[in-house]
């Protein structure tokens, strides 16, 4: 075949091939129709759900917003307000918490004339929630597998200094939870004692960990309300980092992808990306420790569609997605050509739990049918929810604004 021939036969091939697809457009489209109906329906459906969520107690700034999209809309360069921007909104932290008690302390201490207790309840709660961070943080050193010597003496290491801290606290206990030890005394069956060898079993009992009617009778008057505060900062703030951690994550792999090569520049990335799981897993237990205890304050309520259960799938970053069956094909096929059985699913980390088979992805046309983990647009961020309790721009106005 020569040249001429070849391209004609090419043309030819192309044309029939664009003819076949003007023929079937018919089908095709009919085809598609069938596939985005249900899709549309889904995201609809998340859309109003999450609208209405907002509507229940921030109708009126709902209103603000949608005001000003339009405004925009009409005039994007008369504007001053770009709703698509996301601000740097400060909201209140557990330090700005840990102020605000300690400055009602004092104006109680200075208006009734008390004696100020040695130490106050703000840092009694801070106390009891850094040792319970910690013994999440030794209970997943001791899950890591194959220590080194030096990493199992850091770990005995971190085990002594937290026996120390809770020693400290149940001496705390005696003043702001007066009752506490009659109730230990009066339970049936017995609370199990603590093992001093494993300092990060021992529970530490805050008023969260009490029955609700026990917990009156047993703390100090106020001590319920501040770790009601602290632990609604606590989660905002673990959420906060969970998120941010999550994006560093992202950046790691695509820029590991894009520009490294070499085995001595992997094993380096590699090293920053454990420690990003880490400080995720860290996040994550931090918010799940936050969550409870204030089911454990508040009870089952409305304030569980802000602060929602944190699940293993709900952990991935904005541009991740929990593979669907198509890619697991792709992935065991893969797999199976480099000499290698399973999906992957039955491998382990470093901490002896299972590795979550997530897909990075671009956001592009055609990823309409991901969806976003829940992490993402919540009001629970503490960019969003101010001390006030109302919403601010950040996140939340950004995420409605583009839907």
């Amino acid at each position: 075949m020569g040249p001429g021939c070849r391209e004609d036969t090419i043309d030819d091939l192309c044309g029939f091939s664009n003819w076949r697809k003007t023929v079937d457009l018919g089908n095709s489209l009919l085809r598609r129709m069938v596939l985005a109906i249900p899709q549309a329906m889904m995201h609809s459906r998340a859309f109003h759900v999450f609208t209405n969520g907002l509507k229940v107690a921030h109708e009126a700034q709902l209103r603000d917003w949608e005001a000003v999209i339009r405004a925009w809309e009409r005039d994007p360069l008369a504007t001053e307000i770009n709703p698509f921007d996301y601000p740097e909104v400060e909201a209140e932290t557990m330090a700005d918490v840990v102020k605000r008690i300690a400055e009602e302390d004092h104006t109680r201490v200075s208006r009734n004339g008390a004696s100020a207790l040695q130490v106050n309840p703000a840092a009694f709660l801070m106390a009891g929630m850094e040792i319970q961070q910690t013994q999440m943080e030794i209970a997943l050193d001791v899950k890591r597998q194959n220590k080194t010597t030096i990493q199992a003496t850091d770990l005995q290491r971190k085990r002594t200094l937290l026996l120390g801290k809770i020693l400290a606290l149940q001496d705390a206990q005696n003043t702001y939870m007066p009752g506490l030890s009659q109730w230990i005394v009066n339970q049936n069956p017995p609370l199990p004692p603590g093992d001093q060898s494993r300092p990060e079993a021992i529970k530490i009992l805050l008023p969260s960990s009490l029955p609700v009617d026990d917990r009156q009778g047993i703390c100090l008057s106020g001590l319920i309300k501040h770790e009601e505060d602290l632990r609604q900062a606590q989660a905002g703030e673990a959420l906060r980092d969970l998120r941010s951690n999550l994006r560093m994550r992202t950046f790691a792999h695509q820029f590991k992808q894009k520009h490294l090569d070499g085995q001595g520049m992997y094993t380096k990335s590699r090293s920053l990306l454990d420690g990003s799981e880490g400080r995720i897993r860290e996040a994550c237990a931090r918010y799940c420790s936050a969550r409870a205890g204030l089911l454990g304050l508040r009870g089952p309520g409305p304030w569980e569609t802000v602060f929602q259960e944190l699940r293993k799938e709900d952990i991935r970053g904005i541009n991740e997605q929990a593979m669907n069956d198509e890619e697991k094909e792709e992935n065991r096929k893969a797999r199976a050509l480099a000499g290698l059985t399973g999906d992957g699913s039955d491998e382990l980390d470093e901490y002896g739990e299972p590795v979550d088979l997530t897909v990075l992805f671009h956001l592009e046309t055609g990823e309409g049918h991901r969806s976003l983990s829940w992490i993402w647009y919540t009001a629970s961020s503490a960019e969003d929810l101010g001390a006030d309790g109302k919403l601010h721009p950040g996140n939340l106005s950004t995420f409605m604004c583009d839907s």
